[in-house]
């Protein structure tokens, strides 16, 4: 039985995902089951029933009452981007949370059949949505992901530090500028799933629209998931440039700070 009835907006989303993945499979960012993707999609799924099977109810170590009744897709725990990219039905999960916040039903049935459960990441993808609905504004989407150049960059003492890193990231690129003007932020390596990255990173996340986990990865916030994938792209594309400067022998010159700041007011 199909509980689910689908509108243009949510098969758009799942196409999205399917596009997304396929992007961080193809750039070598998500090896094996790495990385994971949340979208909040109340509003744009229609449940043909009221009757919620009690089985698969899940209470959540924190409740999120500022999600009661909304609906998201995940990535499920140890699904591959490159199997999401070609049947992301078989995939994903819709979870909807319950009408007190303190619990989530995953919604199985004839179209979404994925076997696996919600990303181990979940606890900080809920406290990312449960900040953005705070927060108000139109962010929607959350990414995580493992950027190569980004996150070798985490791994060299003398650059991961927040300061060092804007500066470097900003200044090899104009394009970096016009969409991070704000740069990004960074947080020390903290065990991947555990409630202290969920609370660092929203922390953070009150600044910047990505954040560097270090010698890990990066999460970024967006409308729409190719808002926040293009973030990444950006950025990760500033990283590339300053590791071919040193590899080509040369340490970059990049953009001053009366450069940058022009930009900032320009665009």
């Amino acid at each position: 039985m199909s509980y689910l009835e689908l509108t243009a907006a949510a098969k758009q989303q799942i196409a999205d995902i399917a596009l997304i993945s396929g992007y961080l499979w193809e750039r070598g960012w998500a090896v094996k089951n790495g990385g994971n993707i949340s979208l909040e999609i109340t509003g744009e799924i229609n449940l043909r029933s009221s009757d919620l099977n009690p089985l698969t109810y899940t209470p959540l170590k924190h409740p999120c009452p500022d999600l009661s009744q909304m609906y998201f897709i995940m990535t499920g725990a140890g699904t591959r981007m490159r199997d999401v990219a070609c049947q992301p039905l078989s995939h994903v999960c819709v979870i909807r949370i319950s009408d007190d916040g303190t619990g989530y039903y995953h919604i199985r049935d004839e179209v979404f059949n994925s076997p696996a459960v919600p990303t181990s990441e979940m606890p900080t993808h809920l406290a990312i949505h449960q900040f953005m609905k705070k927060q108000g504004g139109k962010n929607r989407a959350v990414l995580h992901t493992h950027p190569i150049e980004l996150t070798a960059l985490t791994l060299i003492p003398g650059f991961c530090d927040e300061s060092r890193l804007n500066k470097i990231l900003m200044s090899v690129q104009p394009e970096a500028v016009i969409a991070i003007p704000g740069g990004v932020g960074l947080v020390p390596f903290i065990l991947p799933g555990t409630d202290q990255l969920a609370e660092k990173t929203v922390a953070s996340l009150r600044y910047y629209p990505v954040v560097l986990w270090e010698k890990h990865g990066c999460i970024a916030i967006g409308h729409k998931l190719q808002d926040a994938f293009d973030l990444i792209d950006v950025l990760n594309t500033s990283a590339k440039l300053f590791f071919l400067c040193r590899e080509a022998g040369y340490t970059p010159q990049g953009l001053s700070a009366q450069e940058i700041e022009n930009l900032k007011k320009y665009y």
